[in-house]
């Protein structure tokens, strides 16, 4: 997705474990910074959680992701 990113770009919200086994954290930072530098630092969140990474499981359920989630849609949502 790097590849395509251009100045309109749709709204990012990433989250990713800083210890995750599976997907390397640099990526998300590298897809982070490349939506910041193309698209504009308003385009995109993210959140890096210092913990190993649970796919498929509901620790990205709590209540405090949701709540960041739900504040970034209300930033993005206001701006149209």
């Amino acid at each position: 997705p790097i590849t395509y990113l251009g100045k309109d770009a749709p709204f990012f919200f990433i989250m990713h474990c800083t210890e995750d086994p599976v997907v390397p954290v640099q990526q998300s930072r590298l897809f982070e910074e490349a939506i910041a530098a193309r698209a504009g630092r308003e385009k995109v969140m993210a959140v890096y959680r210092e913990k190993a990474a649970d796919h498929a499981k509901p620790d990205y359920g709590t209540q405090e992701i949701v709540d960041m989630a739900l504040s970034f849609l209300e930033r993005v949502l206001s701006m149209e």
